[in-house]
C-alpha cells in the first residue's frame, strides 16, 4: 500500500490530499465489505440465529428503531474466546446483526439491552 500511496502523492501534485482521501475512502468501503463477506466466514460459522423466542424480540427491536435488518446470525465466537460480544454489518438497507454464542448464555433483556447498544 505504501508505494501506491507514494505514488498518488507525486502524481496528484498540490492537490495529493483529495486524491489520498478518495483512495483511502475506497479502501475503507471495500474493506467494510470485504471482511465480513469473505474473511470471517473463514474464521467463525456463521448459522442463523436458532432461538426463534429471541430472533422476534430482536426483530420487534429493530423494527421500532426503524433499522433495516436482513439476517440475524450466531457465530461461533467461544472457540476463541469467552468474550461476549454483538455487531452489526451493511450497507444502506442491508443490514445484519451477528451475536456471538458466548452472548446467548445471558438473559433475554440483557442481550437485547447490549442490542440497544449497538443500534
Amino acid at each position: 500500500l505504501m508505494p501506491g500511496l507514494i505514488k498518488l502523492v507525486r502524481w496528484g501534485g498540490k492537490s495529493f490530499y483529495l486524491y489520498v482521501w478518495g483512495a483511502s475512502q475506497t479502501l475503507m468501503f471495500a474493506f467494510m465489505w470485504i471482511y465480513p463477506n469473505f474473511i470471517q466466514p473463514l474464521f467463525n460459522k456463521f448459522e442463523p440465529l436458532q432461538d426463534s423466542e429471541l430472533r422476534g424480540k430482536i426483530e420487534d427491536l429493530a423494527a421500532t428503531e426503524e433499522f433495516p435488518l436482513t439476517k440475524l446470525y450466531q457465530i461461533d465466537g467461544s472457540k476463541r474466546s469467552s468474550h461476549s460480544n454483538a455487531y452489526f454489518f451493511g450497507f444502506w438497507k442491508n443490514k445484519r446483526i451477528v451475536i456471538f454464542d458466548t452472548l446467548l448464555t445471558l438473559s433475554h433483556d440483557q442481550i437485547l439491552a447490549e442490542l440497544c447498544h449497538e443500534l
